[in-house]
């Protein structure tokens, strides 16, 4: 027998930047040391993050180098994508807990 893996249809994780999530999750070991682990799951709504982003987004700038966050000395755009990591996890909870039981998810 052959081997043989089914994957059609399901996210290629391997597409994901490997470096920008290392950074990624290093700000999220910083807020879990400054905020609590988890604690963002606490939050009533995305807002915050999206709001958090935009700053940590201005923060770079129109610098071609990584700008380091002020507070953690991590690079502000990782601190902007984990920001929006959070809002888009907050938003599609947000959106599950809404739906409808009719099945209809265009996630994968």
């Amino acid at each position: 027998m052959t081997w043989r893996k089914d994957d059609a249809g399901k996210p290629q994780l391997t597409l994901l930047p490997r470096r920008a999530l290392g950074a990624v999750a290093v700000v999220m070991e910083h807020g879990a040391r400054k905020y609590g682990a988890h604690n963002w799951e606490k939050a009533p709504s995305p807002v915050p993050y999206v709001n958090a982003a935009l700053r940590h987004l201005f923060e770079q700038g129109e610098a071609d180098c990584p700008v380091l966050d002020e507070d953690s000395g991590l690079p502000a755009l990782a601190h902007a994508a984990a920001s929006v990591l959070i809002a888009l996890e907050l938003a599609l909870r947000q959106d599950e807990a809404e739906q409808d039981d009719d099945g209809a998810n265009w996630m994968p």
